[in-house]
């Protein structure tokens, strides 16, 4: 007897996040959302990018600019020193 109503999963939301940096050679993201493991973003127009399906929450996060740890400008910082996105 399955309750179709009840229990029904959280949907992981399409996350986009934007770095703005034409200088930069190589941007990643890591987050807990990513096990803190850097995922690639791809450029264009000066703009980095990178879509992440995740699950309703808050998280922390940064940008890896050629290798250096980089806060996502705009958004709050959370007391580990990381940027902080709230998923809905």
């Amino acid at each position: 007897k399955a309750k179709a109503e009840e229990g029904t999963k959280p949907r992981a939301v399409k996350t986009v996040f934007e770095y703005k940096n034409d200088k930069a050679k190589k941007v990643q993201i890591a987050g807990s959302f990513t096990s803190w493991k850097a995922k690639p973003m791809t450029k264009k127009t000066g703009t980095w990018r990178a879509e992440v399906y995740i699950l309703p929450g808050t998280y922390p996060y940064h940008f890896q600019v050629d290798g250096k740890k980089t806060l996502d400008p705009g958004k709050p910082k959370a007391p580990t020193g990381d940027s902080l996105v709230a998923v809905e």
